[in-house]
C-alpha cells in the first residue's frame, strides 16, 4: 500500500537519468505551467545542444528523439518561416544573405520538445551566433507555425 501511495506522489521516480540517446538528463518542473520535463545536454553533430524535453515524469521515449533528429534535420523550414520575423536585422548585422548564410552564422543551441512530441503544442529552438555566443535567435512555434521571434 506504502508503495502504491508513493508511486501515486512520484517519490519514487528518478531525479535523473542516463537516456541512451539524448544522454544524462535531470528531472526538473516550470513551475509557471505546473509541467514536468526533462533537462539536458546532447551533442548532436558535434555540437551541444541544451533540452527541455516535456514528457512528464516518464522517461522520453523513443517519439521524443524523432522529434529532436527531426527538427535538426529541417532547421531549413525553421529558417525560412521565420524569415518575416528577421530577415531584415539579420542582413544588416552580418551584411549577408539571410537564407544562404543564416546557419554558417549561427548554430542550435537549444530545443525545447514539446508535450507529446506534437508540434502543435508550443515549444521553442535557439540559436546562437558563431562568432558571438550573447548574441541568440529564439524561434517560437505554435499550432506548427513559426508564431514569433527573438533577437537577443
Amino acid at each position: 500500500m506504502l508503495k502504491e501511495i508513493k508511486d501515486l506522489l512520484g517519490i519514487n521516480k528518478p531525479k535523473n537519468i542516463f537516456h541512451p540517446f539524448f544522454g544524462k538528463l535531470n528531472l526538473a518542473k516550470n513551475e509557471s505551467h505546473n509541467q514536468w520535463f526533462w533537462n539536458g545536454v546532447v551533442t548532436f553533430e558535434g555540437q551541444s545542444i541544451a533540452l527541455r524535453i516535456y514528457s512528464g515524469k516518464e522517461e522520453p521515449s523513443e517519439k521524443y528523439v524523432n522529434f529532436f533528429t527531426n527538427t535538426m534535420k529541417n532547421l531549413d523550414w525553421l529558417i525560412k518561416e521565420s524569415s518575416p520575423f528577421v530577415k531584415h536585422s539579420f542582413e544588416i548585422w552580418t551584411n549577408k544573405a539571410y537564407f544562404e548564410y543564416f546557419l554558417d552564422e549561427f548554430k542550435c543551441v537549444s530545443l525545447d520538445i514539446p508535450v507529446e512530441c506534437n508540434a502543435e503544442n508550443n515549444w521553442q529552438i535557439t540559436f546562437a551566433r558563431r562568432s558571438d555566443e550573447d548574441f541568440v535567435f529564439t524561434i517560437y512555434v505554435v499550432n506548427n507555425k513559426v508564431e514569433s521571434t527573438d533577437l537577443d
